[in-house]
Parts: structure tokens; sequence; C-alpha cells
């Protein structure tokens, strides 16, 4: 075992990243100049990931080009000499770095209290480095963080190995049983909390976002009413939204398709909100949104044009299709300069703020898990006697949400439940115990004395013999 010592790391100046207009992407250094290499390995990156994740990926790898230029390395060094200077900044990033035969164990450390972003670090310098030799801009066959992984990935957490092929064992490897808690950084502890929340809680979310603008109010909305990941309905496209299920639910209503987790961002997935969830969405894209869109100006001279006095997402996907401007990379919910609206922008200026106001702990993926349980109790309550319908009912809940393993989730889902039913029995037992106690008749609940047996003829000759062994 060996430790690595901690070195503090302090950047000069801030990388830049310069959007550009066609979708792509500038890196600049600290010092200002264009930094080629890092800009293509950037669009390789897009090619794979989400823009947003590419980004953090190329900052954290300029980040630690600054240190490797502050020891006198650069970014394209040989595997053996990054890998060692590579352990001495995660360690400066709150790592606790362990040696084992074939690689290093990268875990954060209990004795401090950091950010937890140790992943996100090493995530990113493998990928870079991956797209850096893919493009040929690293020359070294091996790569340098291939093998430093972290705890999350090691000992129990990967699955065991295959058996060889001479064994004439075919067993798959096992799944790894699906937890039913989540767990929370919270004052540099990992504390457990529960997938049940009150039947009361989109309420109080409603509640805390009444004066919120449209977006972030439609947004909640269909976090709870679609149950779709707060990275999911933020990245909406108006591609997306042109989207109808048949006459009751027209494009541009309560039904689009949103980019599913791990699809590489195409609009594949079909949620569906309420109709007034879904008027409000219209409201929002044809007031709010208007004065924050960078094609309005272009817009309106169309519709003048053409004698078409309305804005509505009919005559705006005409203007689309006629300015020949794709519609699948036309975002929804802007910011207020007319940009994407990420759903980091959305937890950091609406989310949290409002959630701390309203004295509520509450974290927008807690919506999703919010809905399948009122989904589940709504399919016990109206089918618990018709079990075709029931079972029916389930499977559809798991294709909606596109889990991997539906049963597996459902299985988690049911015993949370059956938990969380539990525990409300056993505290309303313990509240009728205590308003007894309180209401001084607790000697009713003790248990009744047992009297003495009644005397027979041995006890009485045992009695007379004491009496004359004390005379």
């Amino acid at each position: 075992m060996m430790m690595m010592p901690a070195t503090e790391i302090v950047f000069s100046s801030r990388p830049r990243l310069h959007m550009l207009a066609d979708g792509g992407m500038l890196v600049y250094r600290g010092s200002g100049e264009l930094h080629s290499d890092m800009t293509l390995i950037y669009r390789r990156l897009t090619r794979f990931i989400k823009p947003a994740s590419a980004k953090q990926y190329v900052r954290h790898a300029l980040h630690f080009e600054d240190y490797l230029m502050s020891i006198g390395l650069c970014w394209n060094s040989p595997p053996q000499p990054l890998r060692q200077a590579g352990r001495q900044y995660l360690a400066a990033h709150g790592a606790r770095l362990t040696e084992r035969s074939d690689h290093w164990r990268a875990e954060p450390d209990p004795d401090q209290v950091g950010p937890p972003n140790l992943r996100l670090v090493i995530e990113s310098l493998r990928a870079v480095y991956t797209a850096a030799r893919h493009l040929g801009l690293y020359e070294y066959e091996d790569e340098p963080f291939r093998l430093t992984i972290t705890s999350a990935e090691s000992g129990d957490g990967l699955p065991a190995p295959l058996p060889p092929s001479w064994s004439g064992l075919t067993l798959p490897r096992p799944k790894l049983s699906n937890p039913d808690r989540y767990f929370v950084f919270k004052g540099g502890y990992w504390t457990p909390k529960f997938l049940m929340d009150a039947a009361d809680l989109y309420e109080q979310v409603r509640a805390a976002f009444a004066e919120a603008p449209l977006r972030d109010q439609v947004i909640v909305r269909c976090l709870f009413e679609g149950g779709p990941r707060i990275s999911e309905i933020c990245s909406l496209t108006f591609r997306g939204w042109d989207y109808s299920v048949g006459e009751k639910r027209p494009a541009f209503g309560p039904s689009f398709k949103l980019p599913s987790k791990g699809k590489h961002g195409s609009a594949i997935k079909p949620v569906h909100v309420g109709s007034e969830t879904g008027s409000l969405l219209r409201r929002y894209f044809m007031t709010e949104r208007r004065l924050q869109d960078p094609l309005t100006e272009a817009y309106e001279a169309w519709a003048r044009a053409l004698g078409i006095e309305d804005y509505t997402p009919e005559h705006y996907r005409l203007f689309l299709s006629a300015s020949g401007r794709p519609s699948a990379r036309v975002p929804v919910f802007l910011t207020r300069g007319g940009r994407d609206y990420t759903a980091n922008a959305h937890r950091k200026g609406a989310w949290r703020p409002r959630m701390a106001t309203a004295g509520l702990q509450v974290r927008p993926h807690q919506a999703r898990h919010w809905f399948v349980s009122m989904y589940l109790q709504a399919v016990e309550l109206l089918f618990e006697r018709d079990a075709p319908q029931y079972r029916k009912n389930r499977e559809a809940l798991g294709l909606y949400m596109g889990w991997a393993y539906p049963e597996d989730m459902l299985a988690v889902y049911d015993r949370t439940l059956d938990e969380h039913r539990t525990y409300e029995r056993v505290m309303d037992i313990t509240t009728q115990l205590q308003e007894l106690l309180t209401q001084n008749i607790f000697p009713l609940l003790q248990p009744p004395t047992v009297p003495p047996p009644k005397s027979g003829e041995m006890t009485r000759r045992l009695l007379a013999l004491q009496k004359e062994g004390s005379s």
C-alpha cells in the first residue's frame, strides 16, 4: 500500500470554450492561445456523448494540462510520467490512492470534505485521452489512465469474470440487486434516502414554484406528471414536441418525445403529461419563450411576408421548414439570453433556491420516484381483482420508463411500498399508545397479576413444621 502526498493546485487563469454559430466550439488555453488539439477532441467526443458532457470533460482536461505545465510536462507526454502526475493531481482533489497489482484504486478520503467530483475527473481524463489516441494526437499505444479506477468500480462493484471456455460452464454474470434506497452526498457523507415520498409532494413543490417563470413551472409539472429525468425534459426539442398520439393528443400538446438515457441524444422516448400542463407549455412557447428566442426577428419577418399574425408552434414549424433549419436542433426551453436551458441551469437557478425557500429537501429525481410510486398504487387500487389487467398495466409502466430490467425495478418499488406501509402501521400504533399514556390509563396496559395458589394439605403441614421448629 502506498499513499501519494497531496499537492496544492492553483490555476493562474481559466480556459475558455467559445461556442460557434454552427454548434461547434473552439477551445482556448488559459493563456488565450487556441488549443487546436483539444478542439478536435471535443468534436470527436460530441459524436458519442452530449455536448454539455463533452464540455465538462474538456474543462477538466485543460485544468489537468495547466497542472502538467506547472511541473514541466505537457498533455501528450509519455504514459508513465502522466500517470505519476495524475496520481498527485487526484490526491489534490481529495482522493485516497492505494496501489494494487495492476491498477491504482482511487476513493474519496473520509478525512477530507471535498467536492464529490472525483469520478468526473477520472472519466474526463479517460475520455479525452481515448479520443486523442483515435485521432492520432496521442502517439503512445498505452492509454495513461486506463488502469486508474474509482472505488465504486472496484472490488465488489465489478461482476465476477466469466468461466473459461474449456470449463464447459456458460453461466452469465449475476445481476447486482437494485437497492431500494438512493444516497445523497451532504456534509461530506453519503446518507440514504428512501424511494417513497409523501403523496402531497407534488403539491408542495408546485406551490414553491408558483411565482417562478413559466419555463420552470412547466418543467416541474412534466417531472411529476410524466416521470422523465431532469436531463431528458430539459433536452426537449421542437421536433420532439411535434408528436401526436391520435386525435385527443395532437402535436404541440401534452405528449412529446425526449432523448433517452444511453441513446446518444436521439428523441425516442414518449412522455405524456396532463392537458393543463400541455396548455401551459404552449403558453410558455408563445409568450415567455418568444422574447428569448434568437429566431424571433427572422420569424416575424417571414410571417409578415405571408400575412401571418399569430405566433403558434404550428406556424413556427412552417417557418423552420421554409428557412431550412432542422427542428431537432431547436430547443424548446431557453435561458434569458436565448441559449439552451440545461438541467444544471435549472437545478442551480430554480430548483435549489426555491426548495431552500420552501424548506423542502427534495431533489428533481425524486419526482421520478414519486411518479412510479403513485402509478403503482393506482394500479393496485383499480385492478386489484383483475389479475390480467393488473399485470398488463405494470408491464406497461416498465416499457414507459425505459428500464433495462423492468421486473427487478418493479420488485424494488413493491418492496419499498410494503416497507412504507409497515412503517405507517407501526407509527400509527405508536401514536395511539402515546395518546393512551397521556390520558393516565397506563395501569390498564399492565399485565394482570397472578393470584397466589390456594393452600392445600401439603402446604398446611409445611407451615406447621415451620412453627414447631421456631418454638
